[in-house]
């Protein structure tokens, strides 16, 4: 007997090593040979490590993009239970970088193109966007007379199952003009108090897209766009905006909304690129910006980035008014910083993170107190993360700064807002 569990038991470890291979590589590599099992010719580019909202151009080579009668098929996977998108945007320079574009969602963790003879060129413009923190993506091209089998035909593993037909949810609703929908946003703004607000009315192109230079005057903002309608033409449209000096992304919307809200906070008087699509022509595009005054408490001896940053965080979270200084103040770089904050039982706080140089790809706060944790990150859009607490007998904070990018300096600050409240059920 003996013998015979020696061997079972090597069987049962090597069995869970082969399970373990399995894994998104070698997905990858059984589509190709399946691809090419049926006469497609088969390429496999690098992986690419994606994060969430830092979108990444994938590069085709010449061979898949030939002008002639064949036909491409690019296949993108990640792990099964990962989302995320293909964007075809219909501006690829960086420069004049596209905020529209067609879209392709992932289902199974995978998503699969294909395009014959001139209609290839599309796949000049591709770039894929996580919807998820971070991924590894495997790409695997096949060319031939014809697309390729589908990717649940070769790895059955991936099929989804019958997906139901989406409902129809009957005709859109009619949009009101511009100049009603603007009137009805500054009533909506008035409630909230800013302390000024103007207007300034731009001309699409006749493809619906545009190009301006904004002036953005020291506080937080909210830009709002309105087109103009044309006919009965459907108005989606979308915008970015951009420091002009430096091409910091400032803010993004890129809603199904027929109008557009950028949120933000400036440290300083500066420029701006607006770069907008969606129009439904050469129509005038009505922008609305709303200032609101800099919370007073926020320290200014960082540079206008961290002080628009911290703002920033700040106003996206709603959180109290901080109108004296901070507490406590930390510097750091990327990666991951592990800090203990003195703080006062009974007491609530409020902290912010945020970058003071580089480019940030996600800036991650957490911060643990007593037996709780609070969290925020950025998403890779904002510059910036804030979270509150409250200490019932602790009188240290466990802080967590996790910051990834490229040559990134942040700072952290920490307010005290007042007295815990008191729990009624007790």
């Amino acid at each position: 007997m003996r013998p015979i569990v020696f061997w079972l038991a090597i069987a049962l470890i090597c069995l869970p090593a082969r399970w373990a291979r399995a894994d998104l590589r070698s997905d990858a590599e059984e589509l190709a040979r399946q691809w090419a099992a049926r006469g497609q010719k088969t390429i496999r580019l690098p992986p690419i490590f994606l994060e969430h909202g830092r979108p990444r151009a994938v590069r085709i080579p010449e061979a898949a993009l030939d002008r002639g009668p064949s036909c491409t098929t690019i296949a993108l996977l990640t792990g099964r239970s990962t989302d995320f998108v293909v964007r075809i945007d219909p501006l690829a320079s960086p420069k004049h970088r596209g905020v529209g574009g067609h879209l392709e969602r992932s289902i199974a963790g995978a998503v699969l193109l294909s395009q014959c003879g001139a209609a290839r060129d599309a796949f000049l413009r591709l770039a894929i966007e996580l919807r998820v923190a971070r991924s590894a993506v495997e790409t695997v091209i096949a060319i031939g007379d014809g697309p390729a089998i589908p990717i649940a035909d070769a790895l059955p593993e991936r099929a989804s199952g019958p997906i139901a037909p989406l409902a129809d949810p009957g005709p859109r609703s009619p949009l009101e003009p511009l100049a009603i929908r603007a009137r009805h946003a500054e009533q909506r703004v008035k409630n909230t108090g800013p302390t000024s607000t103007h207007t300034q009315v731009f001309s699409a192109e006749p493809d619906g897209t545009g190009r301006e230079v904004v002036r953005l005057e020291e506080g937080c903002h909210r830009i709002e766009l309105f087109a103009e309608l044309l006919g009965r033409s459907p108005i989606d449209l979308d915008a970015e905006l951009r420091e002009a000096a430096t091409e910091r992304l400032l803010a993004r919307d890129r809603s199904d909304s027929s109008d557009v809200r950028l949120d933000f906070c400036s440290g300083s008087t500066t420029a701006a690129d607006l770069l907008f699509a969606g129009a439904p022509g050469p129509v005038p595009v009505l922008l609305m910006d709303s200032l609101y005054a800099l919370p007073k408490g926020v320290p200014t001896m960082w540079g206008a980035r961290a002080r628009g940053g911290l703002a920033a965080a700040l106003w996206r979270r709603k959180m109290a008014p901080v109108d004296t200084d901070p507490i406590e103040q930390r510097l750091g770089v990327a990666g991951l910083t592990s800090m203990a904050i003195t703080i006062e039982p009974g007491n609530c706080y409020t902290m912010a993170l945020a970058a003071m140089r580089g480019d940030p790809r996600s800036l991650t706060l957490s911060a643990r107190v007593d037996t709780r944790v609070t969290f925020d990150s950025s998403a890779g859009v904002l510059d910036g993360s804030a979270l509150a607490f409250c200490s019932a007998g602790a009188e240290k904070a466990y802080v967590e700064a996790e910051v990834r990018g490229s040559a990134v300096a942040w700072v952290l600050a920490v307010w005290q807002l007042g007295s815990r409240p008191i729990d009624e059920g007790r």
